[in-house]
């Protein structure tokens, strides 16, 4: 983990569901690399738990 400073911007994102993962994902994509993109969530919500015995099965796969 790194240490944030002064000198570097960042993009602090809240919440971590689909639109903050989306965004995160987009800014990334998008913004300088010297941006730092932080997604700060209490919860896990990309993870499905009702389909993961279907992909560890290989009945579902994981790739978008």
């Amino acid at each position: 983990m790194t240490s944030l400073t002064a000198d570097k911007q960042s993009l602090i994102i809240i919440g971590g569901g689909f639109a903050g993962s989306t965004l995160a994902r987009r800014a990334e994509r998008l913004l300088d690399r010297s941006i730092d993109v932080i997604v700060i969530s209490w919860d896990n919500h990309m993870v499905f738990t009702p389909m993961l015995p279907e992909v560890a099965g290989r009945s579902v796969s994981v790739a978008n």
